[in-house]
């Protein structure tokens, strides 16, 4: 069953960073459908909010995720099932 996950994360400000969320979530599996990147108000930091598709479980993601050692935080803020049309 393919689902949509909604994720927000909390990371370093450098372009690098970015690079890396985005290569694993290619890695893992995920189809990224929208990034919406903006700064925090502490200084140094992004709040990423991404919206992915994919048949494997958000878990499985989330951790890979919080693995990037510039990511401070990281948790799905949302799930759903896609129905085939």
């Amino acid at each position: 069953m393919t689902m949509m996950h909604t994720i927000t994360v909390v990371l370093d400000a450098q372009a690098a960073t970015i690079q890396r969320l985005l290569g694993v979530v290619r890695r893992r599996g995920f189809e990224l459908m929208r990034l919406d990147v903006s700064r925090t108000c502490s200084d140094g930091l992004f709040q990423a909010r991404l919206r992915v598709r994919g048949s494997r479980r958000a878990e499985t993601l989330i951790r890979q995720i919080a693995n990037i050692v510039e990511v401070q935080q990281v948790a799905l803020i949302q799930a759903a099932s896609i129905r085939a049309a």
